[in-house]
């Protein structure tokens, strides 16, 4: 799997002149799963079918991150079937363990929906509102037209407090997640995570969703989650270039125009020429981490702290290193 993709988008913050570069590189999992290569899901428990819709979800989002082969959802019903096993009750580790032989794959994932609620809470509240007495008073007012001072009539307002009817809709999914290694029984994953979201609506006033909407909407948002933990995610990063000299900035607009390969030999030629310079290095470490040439990010990103410890050397140094301590 490509580490990097070449597609660059050169965006330019508004009042500021540095060049930034925005590129696709891969996020890794934050769980390891070692040499997994074949897994599938299994029916969670939930109840108002959200059992079925969790693991339908999590098999389409492991399915997109290329990682694994994922056994579809049909298919493993039809094995099960030609096997004559019956799921019932809970699935435990032993369960999970037969299954997954059963299916022939390297880990079986299951778990439970342990929340599938929505609440609504309906009332009224006293709230301070601005209202018009009747009676006036003259200000002075600058005609912006005429260029000169008038006076005008301004109602005198008072604070009242007034009735206001509200409706807050809250909803909440929690889910337990299990991977376990087929071969050798142990788990390799558990997780517990939870969503919720609020909506409000006042006087009537603001769109709340519909419940099963809210629902579905945060189960999705459970299961992608959970699939970026086990599985390396594309993500989008953003780097801002380094300016300086002639040479250095002839390498940035290489850069801008996608032309990767001149912009690293530009900078190494700097390099050559200017070897303190720490923003040539973290030029080269953006070229790098492009390219998907890690180990050779790190190690430009590691000279540019070295020379000056700037922020922003230092974030791009620890986002490399945490790609490469995570291996997949």
């Amino acid at each position: 799997m490509k580490r990097a993709l070449y597609f660059v988008f050169i965006l330019f913050f508004a009042g500021c002149s540095l060049p930034v570069v925005t590129f696709e590189t891969i996020k890794p999992p934050e769980v390891s799963l070692g040499n997994v290569t074949k897994i599938a899901v299994a029916e969670f428990e939930g109840e108002r079918g959200s059992g079925t819709q969790a693991s339908y979800k999590l098999t389409e989002y492991l399915t997109q991150t290329q990682r694994f082969t994922v056994l579809e959802r049909e298919k493993i019903d039809k094995i099960l079937q030609e096997q004559g096993f019956s799921l019932t009750g809970a699935i435990d580790q032993a369960t999970a363990v037969e299954i997954g032989k059963l299916l022939g794959v390297d880990a079986l994932i299951f778990g439970s929906v342990t929340s599938f609620k929505v609440e609504d809470e309906k009332g009224t509240r006293k709230v301070e509102r601005k209202v018009g007495t009747g009676q006036y008073k003259k200000e002075p007012r600058y005609n912006i037209f005429t260029k000169k001072w008038d006076t005008v009539d301004v109602e005198i307002k008072k604070t009242v407090l007034v009735d206001e009817s509200y409706l807050k809709r809250k909803g909440v999914v929690s889910i337990n997640f299990k991977v376990v290694d087929v071969k050798t029984g142990q788990l390799l994953a558990v997780k517990s995570l939870t969503q919720d979201k609020k909506y409000e609506s006042v006087e009537g006033k603001g769109t709340i969703p519909a419940e099963d909407e809210i629902l579905s909407e945060l189960l999705a948002t459970i299961t992608k989650q959970f699939a970026g933990m086990i599985a390396p995610m594309k993500i989008t990063v953003s780097r801002e270039l380094e300016k300086g000299s002639d040479i250095v900035n002839r390498g940035i607009k290489f850069a801008q125009n996608g032309l990767w390969d001149k912009a690293r030999k530009t900078w190494e030629d700097a390099m050559k020429v200017d070897p303190s310079n720490p923003a040539i290095y973290y030029n080269l470490g953006v070229a790098y981490e492009q390219k998907g040439d890690f180990f050779t990010a790190k190690e430009m990103y590691s000279k540019a702290v070295d020379l000056n410890p700037k922020e922003k050397y230092m974030k791009a140094l620890k986002q490399v290193e945490e790609i490469l301590t995570k291996p997949f």
